[in-house]
């Protein structure tokens, strides 16, 4: 089993951004995690319940970059991404939590709230080639076989 190198809120990483999309402004300095979870539920939304590129009230920018934003389980390995959209009334809470059972062995979530529910799961390990360690200079770093 692999070593967990972070476990926490994403708040609490220094110097580290969260991309929606893969095409984000980087800030100068900054770590970058892309969230393809995000973008999987959004484009699960796409997919299942509007049949058109969804819309966001407020937050337009947002909603037209993970609208033209390269799909998710393109980019993703198959077996490691499950996204799901669609209404409560139709039972979507628990197809989610059956389908997270079958494909992942785990639970999934136990509480799914509102009318409307777009959900992503990601499971990924990454194995590295290269050992990354920080070099005395600050944005530089020293690779070598590990």
């Amino acid at each position: 089993m692999a070593v967990k190198s972070f476990e926490g809120a994403v708040s609490e990483l220094e110097r580290t951004q969260v991309a929606v999309t893969l095409d984000d402004p980087i800030e100068p300095g900054a770590n970058v995690i892309w969230c393809a979870s995000l973008s999987a539920a959004w484009q699960a939304l796409h997919r299942d319940v509007t049949h058109e590129p969804p819309l966001l009230a407020g937050a337009n920018v947002l909603a037209v970059r993970l609208n033209d934003a390269e799909p998710a389980d393109e980019l993703v390995p198959p077996q490691a991404l499950y996204a799901r959209a669609g209404w409560q009334r139709d039972g979507i809470a628990e197809t989610i939590r059956q389908e997270l059972a079958e494909r992942f062995d785990i639970k999934g979530p136990t509480s799914l709230l509102g009318n409307l529910i777009a959900y992503a799961h990601l499971e990924a390990s990454v194995p590295w080639v290269w050992a990354i360690t920080p070099s005395s200079a600050p944005g530089v770093f020293m690779a070598g076989p590990s």
